[in-house]
C-alpha cells in the first residue's frame, strides 16, 4: 500500500536488516496485478536482489550493468522490476567468494518465470 522509504533511501522496493531475518517489499505505484508472471517475475527479482546483497555483503551498485539484480534502480523503472536479469560478471564473482553455495540457486530464482508471456 505504501512505498518503503529509509531516513538515507526513498522509493525503495525491497528492504532488510542485516540483524534480523526480515525482508520487506513493496510494489506501491507499479502497475502489477494481484497474481501473474509479471508479479512472480517481480517478486523473484527483488528477492533474488535482496538475497544476493545479504549474502554478499554488498550493497546495490548505481553504475554498470543495469539488467543485474544487484543494480540500484533509483529511477524506479517498471521494466527492470519484470525483466530478466542476469548478475553482471563483477556481482557474480563477488557472490561466487562470499556465497558459492547460493549462487545456482539464485541463478534458478532469476529464471523460473521467463517462460510465460508477459502480461
Amino acid at each position: 500500500r505504501h512505498r518503503l522509504h529509509s531516513e538515507e533511501e526513498k522509493d525503495i522496493y525491497a528492504w532488510w536488516d542485516t540483524r534480523t531475518r526480515v525482508m520487506l517489499f513493496s510494489t506501491k505505484g507499479y502497475p502489477l496485478p494481484p497474481t501473474g508472471p509479471d508479479t512472480d517475475r517481480a517478486i523473484a527479482n527483488a528477492l533474488v536482489g535482496a538475497l544476493g546483497a545479504v549474502l554478499a555483503d554488498t550493497d546495490y551498485h548505481e553504475k554498470g550493468n543495469r539488467h543485474c539484480p544487484l543494480y540500484y534502480n533509483a529511477e524506479r523503472l517498471y521494466e527492470r522490476l519484470i525483466e530478466r536479469l542476469k548478475f553482471d560478471p563483477d556481482c557474480r564473482r563477488h557472490l561466487k567468494k562470499a556465497a558459492p553455495d547460493d549462487v545456482p540457486a539464485l541463478d534458478t530464482l532469476l529464471g523460473l518465470f521467463h517462460s510465460a508471456p508477459k502480461a
